[in-house]
């Protein structure tokens, strides 16, 4: 399963996807992301090994977590300024995305 796209040199794209998505980009390199809040152009997204994690995520790496699509540990979280989202380990090593507001404690 999956889809095919082209885009052309300098193109705008925009995605988003509330409960996780793997995107693979392939192309003649090089290449950068642009991550964009609202109007403001971002340098950098954050992750959870940012050396300043803990001024913005609640969650840090190896915490027990329940979401609505089951619970797990945090592996790793991701910031691009308006989304934050963690990756979670489940059951047998399923994966699966959820948004910090979805997250409790375990």
């Amino acid at each position: 399963m999956g889809e095919y796209v082209f885009i052309p040199k300098g193109s705008t794209m925009f995605g988003y996807s509330p409960t996780g998505a793997i995107v693979q980009v392939h192309g003649t390199g090089p290449f950068h992301i642009h991550w964009r809040s609202g109007s403001e152009w971002l340098e950098t997204h954050k992750t959870l090994d940012d050396a300043n994690a803990a001024a913005v995520f609640k969650f840090r790496k190896g915490d027990r977590v329940i979401a609505s699509r089951g619970s797990g540990r945090v592996r790793q979280g991701y910031f691009s300024g308006e989304v934050l989202q963690y990756v979670i380990e489940g059951r047998a090593g399923r994966l699966f995305m959820a948004n910090e507001e979805d997250l409790r404690r375990r």
